[in-house]
């Protein structure tokens, strides 16, 4: 519970992007892709600015208002979220409105813990992904018309190349469009076309450049009258990883042309026909705060909010915030790669057949639109929602997580789960420091150096530490900025410690490493442990 009262101050730095000097930077008139590029900017200079600190006290508190209906607050928090995975407990995200009770909340709101947050009229909510509920969509959604152009961007990509396959095969679509930047010259386009062809499906194949205004236009316009649009599914999308601290304004960019701009473009072009569905493929990095994956995150996250705004003005929409599939591909295979430290255990690949058959179950919600607030029913779960997260869990590995994801918490209560070692052991006893203390002096140093390289090798992927040795250089190793993220997320864990982001450059080994880590935790002296040799048996 958190109680009303005077408003107290934040101890940490804020970036308050409701003020009114924020605003006025950022106006509202401005397109919403212009808007989330120069809102996101801002975050990731103070979020940059915090994290050049060597080890922050504070966190740094970002201030946003209607960010689940605003598609560039949204990217805000798509930003944020990655910066939340690559550094515990340096950020934290409120969505705020304007009722003056609710920013008397905010600092004893902060004072939770929750990472994220939203205060609206004088309550707190936090996010959490939850099942949907049963919705009655497959009787009130609008069937496809198959005489109608369903328009897939990325058309020829793998993803792309499923769905229109599903579309042909199980949904009676017979007129696609499909867009891709490189056009018939994609690998494996020529084939695609080939096969649809054979299933009795009109093809045509489009190069353009989605996040190019005028292509977009060009490309909306062509559609034969004959045939107007009645699909659209935006799945253009690109890749630019790396941690938040090494992102700037032109990787972002790159992002965004074609995820966020596209999606823009699409909406605004088509804002004014009878479509069926408006389906935008987003990722659950945008939601889960994929680490390496900050602009990437803040694209997605503009296409979930996109899809509620359109709902809001009563147009069709559906954001579906995919997880992993197993197919490789441009794509597929940079999200696998991007997996080996956070969430590696707990996200696993869709096959093709559970990827789509998910597909076939979120379209039957696709055409239907937000009813008025006055309309809306009572019960939780009764219109379809605006954003599905298809994504395949481990709940065991969830339930035994060490940090689990605030959003992902709803899925997997839980009590206090029991201490695990680096390898996953469940352990009985105390703290790491405890049991370190209560070995030996001379035992400290090989116990905790056991503990480095059992959670290098986790963070690398592999089975064991066999391979491993005190002084083997990190970068030797082939550590990124990623891994490094992820090893020293994984050592303040275990350890309490708070940890520099710079920890394996600053201490290049694991034996370097362990003798920081030892110094840290007070238990560098020469004495014995409190229990003597024979303590820790």
């Amino acid at each position: 519970a958190v109680a009303a009262g005077t408003a107290k101050p934040l101890p940490g730095a804020v970036l308050d992007l409701t003020a009114q000097d924020a605003r006025a930077a950022v106006p509202e008139t401005a397109a919403a892709p212009q808007r989330a590029r120069a809102l996101v900017g801002l975050a990731l200079e103070a979020i940059q600015r915090q994290l050049a600190q060597p080890v922050p006290e504070e966190p740094l508190v970002v201030l946003t208002r209607g960010a689940r209906r605003d598609p560039a607050a949204a990217a805000v928090w798509g930003l944020g979220r990655v910066a939340q995975s690559e550094n515990p407990g340096q950020v934290v995200l409120v969505d705020l409105d304007e009722a003056p009770e609710s920013r008397r909340l905010l600092a004893s709101a902060v004072a939770t813990g929750e990472p994220q947050l939203a205060l609206h009229e004088g309550s707190v909510t936090v996010p959490r992904l939850a099942r949907p509920a049963s919705v009655e969509a497959a009787r009130e959604s609008r069937a496809l018309d198959p005489e109608g152009t369903v328009l897939i961007t990325g058309g020829t990509g793998t993803l792309g190349g499923l769905v229109a396959r599903r579309l042909v095969t199980g949904h009676g679509v017979r007129r696609l469009l499909l867009a891709g930047r490189r056009g018939m010259d994609a690998p494996g386009a020529r084939e695609l076309v080939a096969e649809l062809t054979a299933l009795g499906a009109r093809v045509t194949v489009v190069a353009c450049d989605i996040g190019d205004p005028g292509e977009a236009e060009r490309l909306i316009a062509g559609v034969p009258a004959a045939h107007p649009l009645t699909v659209v599914i935006h799945s253009a999308a690109a890749l630019d990883d790396g941690v938040v601290t090494a992102l700037d304004a032109a990787r972002v960019d790159r992002v965004f042309a074609p995820k966020v701009d596209g999606a823009w473009h699409l909406h605004r072009l088509t804002e004014h026909l009878d479509l069926a569905a408006f389906v935008l493929f987003s990722s659950a990095s945008g939601t889960l705060g994929n680490a390496g994956q900050g602009n990437y995150a803040a694209g997605n996250a503009f296409l979930d909010a996109l899809a509620a705004y359109r709902l809001e003005r009563g147009l069709p929409a559906l954001s579906l915030a995919w997880g992993l599939w197993e197919q490789a591909s441009e794509m597929t295979g940079a999200l696998l790669a991007g997996t080996q430290g956070h969430l590696k255990q707990e996200v696993l690949a869709m096959t093709d057949e559970e990827g789509l058959a998910l597909f076939d179950a979120a379209l039957r919600t696709a055409g239907l639109t937000d009813p008025a607030p006055a309309q809306r029913p009572g019960a939780a779960g009764t219109m379809a929602p605006g954003v599905l997260v298809p994504v395949k869990l481990s709940l065991d590995a969830l339930r035994q997580a060490a940090a689990l994801p605030a959003v992902l918490r709803a899925l997997v209560p839980r009590s206090r789960p029991a201490a695990r070692e680096a390898d996953g052991r469940t352990r009985s006893d105390g703290s790491l420091a405890d049991r370190l203390r209560s070995l030996a002096a001379p035992e400290r140093f090989g116990r905790l150096l056991d503990t480095v390289l059992a959670h290098t090798a986790a963070t690398l992927g592999h089975s064991g530490t066999g391979s491993l040795g005190e002084r083997q250089a990190f970068k030797d190793l082939g550590f990124d900025s990623l891994a490094a993220v992820d090893l020293r997320n994984r050592i303040a864990a275990d350890t309490g410690l708070r940890l520099p982001a710079t920890l394996v450059f600053d201490y290049p080994n694991p034996g370097a490493l362990t003798e920081y880590l030892l110094d840290g935790l007070g238990l560098a002296g020469e004495g014995e442990g409190e229990g003597g040799e024979g303590a820790g048996e």
